[in-house]
């Protein structure tokens, strides 16, 4: 499996896609999984049913790979390890990604969705950027529902002039031809506000903000 794969170490891994390959995900058409409220990610699966099983336990596996018996948190050296030790597994990139600045949060969610689908190798349609934006949105609102969430965690030091800074981490599985593409996610966020706003925040907010989102992109042969 590893030989049929090029392997891409870098900051950001560029991909490109032929049309005829591209593939149109729907909700309609496709399982999305519900996160129990134990995961370490939030899940979002989008596989034809008879392929549900499989994809939920690699998710499965990713996670528990995924955990640092230390720390107890995500560590995607871990999964790096994890991809390379499976022989029905290959990493095939990771990304390592920095902006700042002010912004409304819809616009962010705009942008980090079409961040996604160009790492799942997905086209740019209306229907695929207005299912991801939504499944993005969850990253940035209604955060005061998953504040008790294992892949959320939020911190401030109580001043209301220092930022925020929160990490979620959440992963996509799709399936593409005759493999699954896993994109495992984590976004720091760290916004100039108080983490009451924070977790308060709607699409229309203005906010100055740091992001980093760092993730790695996993893909397994299916049957």
């Amino acid at each position: 499996m590893q030989q049929l794969f090029i392997l891409f170490l870098a900051t950001i891994t560029l991909m490109t896609f032929s049309n005829s390959n591209a593939m149109t995900i729907s909700a309609e058409s496709n399982v999305v999984k519900k996160t129990a409220d134990i995961s370490q990610f939030k899940e979002f699966i989008f596989v034809s049913n008879h392929k549900y099983e499989d994809a939920e336990k690699l998710v499965q596996d990713m996670e528990q790979a995924a955990i640092d018996s230390q720390t107890n948190k995500i560590s995607l050296g871990n999964l790096i390890d994890f991809s390379k030790e499976r022989e029905d597994l290959a990493l095939q990139g990771t990304i390592n990604l920095k902006f700042s600045g002010a912004n409304q949060v819809s616009s962010l969610i705009e942008q980090i969705a079409d961040q996604t689908l160009f790492h799942l190798g997905l086209p740019f349609t209306n229907a695929n950027r207005e299912l991801y934006q939504e499944k993005i949105s969850n990253a940035f609102i209604n955060l005061k529902e998953q504040e008790h969430m294992d892949w959320f965690d939020i911190h401030s030091d109580g001043d209301s002039n220092s930022p925020t800074t929160y990490t979620y981490n959440m992963v996509f599985l799709i399936e593409r031809d005759a493999v699954f593409v896993a994109l495992p996610l984590i976004l720091t966020v760290e916004i100039d506000t108080t983490e009451e706003k924070v977790l308060n925040l709607t699409k229309n907010d203005f906010i100055n903000y740091e992001l980093r989102q760092r993730g790695l992109r996993i893909m397994q042969l299916v049957n």
